[in-house]
């Protein structure tokens, strides 16, 4: 996810008045900050609708250990 981010705002020009004022040091801080939230969006579900229908996480890894 991170990659796909990173070469997106790479191809977005700089041009709002609060990134252009920063240096560099201070826009890492804030990638940072983004990767944090969405990572934590990720591990809790908020990044994609949830499906009610999908299986429990504990059904699943039951399933894949009973096949091993």
């Amino acid at each position: 996810m991170q990659p796909l981010l990173l070469t997106r705002l790479r191809k977005q020009p700089l041009c709002s008045d609060k990134v252009r004022g920063d240096t560099l040091a201070a826009v890492e801080e804030k990638l940072g900050g983004l990767r944090r939230r969405v990572l934590m969006n990720a591990f809790s579900g908020q990044l994609v609708p949830q499906d009610p229908n999908d299986e429990p996480a504990s059904a699943l890894l039951d399933r894949i250990l009973g096949t091993r």
